[in-house]
């Protein structure tokens, strides 16, 4: 036998954690559309969860994120690991999802769709938002109820009340922009929000822009903006809406949140 010895070799990228969803079958996807491999590095983790969507269900999932964030490499130090559920993190609460994911794993920053939608919003200046939701209305309310605590009204609102994530996924891109498009036109509204990670939002976001000349952002957009700037991380070249575009308000991260 030859023995060899080796130099230790470092990630020469920044690396990221997501986790997602049992039954999200979006989130993945998108992040590798926004996200370069030639500068950042996603490591994914799942998480079990209901195929039920309701308060019960989205809650039960607090007690699996220190399991799921502890199945990321134990060696791997992230810049920032996002959790990929925008209705669960309204219902849990971004301090309980933080603290259940730094048990598991090395991590300087924690977020979620809802924590980088707001802070999203703030940097867009918008606060008066035209939601639409894949959800039932318990969960509909509790998110409304959050962004509410943050300074963000809803203005007008639109729910497909879908309570089975694997159909969430099956809405169509065109019925998501043909609903944002319409409520999105209400004068009082200065911005659109599509929620859910399960959402097919990236390729409409554009289009929905255009339709009502005021800035679009999706869960999962926001999660990707949101991880990169507190990463400083760099984005691919496919960076749909204002929101990966707009340098009007340059707070970092941390003032925003």
């Amino acid at each position: 036998m030859n023995n060899y010895s080796y130099t230790r070799r470092e990630p020469p990228h920044s690396t990221l954690g997501l986790i997602v969803l049992q039954t999200d079958e979006r989130v993945e996807h998108d992040f590798q559309r926004l996200f370069s491999p030639d500068t950042t590095k996603i490591m994914v983790s799942r998480i079990s969860n209901a195929d039920t969507i309701t308060r019960d269900t989205l809650n039960a999932m607090k007690a699996g994120l220190p399991k799921s964030a502890a199945m990321f490499p134990r060696a791997t130090r992230f810049g920032a690991v996002g959790y990929g559920c925008t209705s669960a993190s309204s219902v849990i609460g971004t301090d309980g999802v933080a603290d259940a994911i730094k048990s598991g794993c090395s991590t300087e920053h924690v977020t979620n769709p809802l924590s980088a939608v707001i802070a999203a919003c703030r940097h867009l200046n918008m606060t008066n938002l035209a939601l639409v939701s894949p959800y039932i209305a318990a969960i509909n309310a509790t998110l409304q109820s959050a962004l509410s605590n943050s300074g963000i009204t809803t203005a007008k609102f639109a729910s497909f009340n879908e309570s089975l994530d694997e159909n969430v996924a099956r809405i169509s891109p065109d019925d998501i922009a043909r609903a944002a498009i319409d409520i999105g036109a209400d004068p009082a509204c200065d911005g659109v929000f599509l929620s859910c990670t399960n959402l097919d939002t990236l390729d409409v976001i554009d289009v929905i822009e255009r339709a009502g000349n005021k800035p679009v952002i999706s869960s999962n957009q926001a999660l990707a903006w949101h991880m990169a700037k507190l990463t400083n991380t760099g984005l691919g070249a496919f960076r749909p809406g204002r929101l990966f575009h707009d340098q009007s308000n340059r707070k970092s991260p941390r003032q925003i949140l």
